[in-house]
């Protein structure tokens, strides 16, 4: 598969598309720990234990929209898209999430338009489409 131009992304929370979200990361992780033994020649193993994901989406802040949304500690469920069209179909990840942090940017200097971040939490399996 070639590769896919981000502009094509978009990021549905539960069954609301929030239209003004315009970037999304997610981190996969694993518990992992070291251990050494006596006969391990001075060299660690690894155990991996469940994984995790955490992440973060951002945009322009609607006010309206967002206030009936979602708050900190809300559980929602994510659908975080790579591609909606451009040739690629739809692909997608999606993930059952707990709200963990909600972050505004406002610059009186240049007066931007006000952002806004949600950062959260795996709360289950997610799954990949597509």
């Amino acid at each position: 598969m070639g590769t896919r131009s981000g502009k094509y992304g978009q990021i549905d929370v539960g069954a609301s598309t929030y239209g003004t979200f315009n970037h999304w990361t997610m981190s996969e992780v694993a518990d992992a720990e070291q251990f050494g033994t006596f006969g391990g020649g001075g060299r660690k193993s690894g155990n991996v234990g469940q994984g995790s994901a955490t992440g973060v989406i951002e945009g322009p802040h609607n006010f309206a929209a967002l206030s009936s949304l979602v708050d900190i500690g809300d559980s929602v469920t994510l659908k975080l898209y790579t591609s909606t069209t451009g040739g690629g179909g739809e692909q997608y990840i999606t993930v059952p999430a707990q709200i963990t942090s909600r972050d505004f940017d406002v610059d009186g200097n240049t007066g931007a338009k006000v952002g806004m971040s949600l950062g959260w939490q795996s709360n289950g399996t997610w799954t990949e489409t597509g």
